[in-house]
């Protein structure tokens, strides 16, 4: 999945604590800290703070480029989300 915009195409959400949410997924460049919008297939859905990257090891032998995780304050309900389905993307904000 190779892409040059600078959104995030998530494929999960894991709510690390009541203040804390880790975004995962595919986005090329740099993470920039900021106000980003979670959309569901176009939709606005919620606006987080993104505090910055987190560093995962690569743990596969495989081709394809581990997924980045994009850690930010605040609390999404993953339930609202079908991964398989929506598309799911997170959008920086203009500042």
């Amino acid at each position: 999945m190779f892409q040059t915009s600078p959104d995030m195409q998530v494929v999960d959400i894991i709510q690390m604590s009541p203040k804390e949410v880790f975004m995962v997924g595919y986005v090329s460049g740099p993470v920039k800290p900021g106000q980003w919008e979670l959309r569901r297939n176009g939709e606005a859905v919620a606006t987080v703070q993104a505090t910055g990257e987190v560093q995962v090891e690569a743990g596969r032998k495989g081709k394809l480029a581990p997924p980045r995780v994009i850690s930010c304050q605040g609390q999404v309900d993953k339930k609202q989300f079908d991964f398989t389905q929506d598309e799911v993307t997170l959008v920086p904000l203009p500042a």
